[in-house]
């Protein structure tokens, strides 16, 4: 009796294996999920580069901190390394709007550092 319960469980555990009746996990290394961030990154950088700014003018765009802190980030995208930190009401210069990652990101100016914030956190001057 024991040998034949023993032989059904292998003929299930077979089965299912060669069937595929459970669910496969997909595994996606650091190293690609890394390329397609830098990938993405470069897109936008060429884009950006050729595109035509039609509302530009010779004056440039500021605007004023509007949160407690705000994090300026080396490029757009929250897990991005940190340049530093601006407290609200400091005026920055913004050199460019993007659309990153369903966000609308500003490189921005302030003093001696340079780098990404999340527009919707700027107040126009």
């Amino acid at each position: 009796m024991k040998k034949k319960i023993g032989l059904v469980i292998i003929t299930v555990c077979v089965f299912l294996t060669f069937t595929s009746c459970y669910k496969k996990e997909t595994y996606t290394s650091v190293r690609d999920k890394n390329k397609k961030q830098t990938d993405n990154l470069a897109t936008m950088e060429s884009q950006a580069k050729d595109r035509i700014d039609t509302d530009a003018t010779d004056e440039e765009k500021r605007a004023k901190v509007d949160v407690e802190s705000l994090n300026v980030r080396e490029n757009p995208g929250a897990n991005e390394n940190l340049v530093t930190s601006l407290t609200r009401g400091t005026t920055v210069d913004i050199l460019e709007e993007i659309e990153f990652d369903g966000q609308k990101w500003s490189k921005i100016q302030s003093g001696e550092y340079e780098g990404y914030v999340l527009s919707e956190y700027l107040a126009e001057n």
